[in-house]
């Protein structure tokens, strides 16, 4: 069996560490970032950067043995990215772009949709909001200020029914408990008991709504 071998090399703006995987050709490059943090950290971003992050005094030798033990985790990671990204491309080769002007006919619609949702649920849930806006976000399907502000991405009422309502119920969630403690996602299963199934789903499919028109729920005007 080949053994995977660790090797350093200078990067701008700090140091990064090649680890070399069993098979020809396999690395992953990992930046090393030192911070006031007390604790060891090692992330895959969305877009596949991989970072460990350490304290300051945080011996190096210490950060190698580290990444030397979570390097089938490291690697498994990466590849799901590299999976994730593949169907990303994918789904938005298959797709037009769509038009400004269909896209603010769809935020219309979907702001309808969501205001609606939210109504019911609020009342259901015993919670208010003060404003709902969608917008066009990268990387979130709603959030909620602490003021009950809340703010969808407008894609989202392309999937799936149950998956909008998941997202809404979410959302309103945090204006009982405005973090993600084991009370919060009791509050959520109390409202919706197979939502793990509709995470599941978003998790899973997320990226294809970015770029798809998967659900009749919204239609062009």
């Amino acid at each position: 069996m080949l053994r995977e071998k660790m090797s350093r090399g200078k990067q701008k703006g700090g140091k990064s560490i090649m680890i070399e995987g069993a098979g020809e050709g396999t690395q992953i490059s990992c930046e090393l970032v030192r911070s006031g943090r007390k604790t060891v950290a090692l992330e895959v971003s969305r877009d596949g950067v991989v970072r460990l992050r350490i304290p300051y005094q945080y011996p190096e030798k210490m950060a190698l043995e580290f990444l030397e033990r979570k390097r089938p985790w490291l690697f498994q990671a990466v590849e799901k990215v590299n999976q994730r990204q593949k169907k990303r491309k994918e789904a938005q080769a298959a797709c037009p772009e769509i038009t400004e002007a269909e896209e603010q006919a769809y935020r219309r619609q979907a702001k309808a949709i969501l205001t609606q949702k939210a109504d019911v649920y609020a009342k259901r849930m015993g919670v208010t909001y003060e404003k709902l806006m969608v917008k066009d976000q990268k990387t979130r399907w709603g959030s909620c200020s602490a003021k009950g502000n809340l703010n969808f991405n407008w894609r989202i009422v392309l999937a799936p029914e149950p998956v909008t309502d998941y997202v809404v119920i979410h959302e309103l969630a945090h204006r009982i408990h405005m973090n993600h403690s084991a009370a919060f996602y009791q509050t959520i299963e109390a409202i919706m008991p197979d939502y793990r199934r509709q995470e599941q789903w978003l998790k899973e499919n997320g990226d294809s709504l970015r770029y798809g028109r998967q659900s009749s729920a919204i239609s062009k005007s």
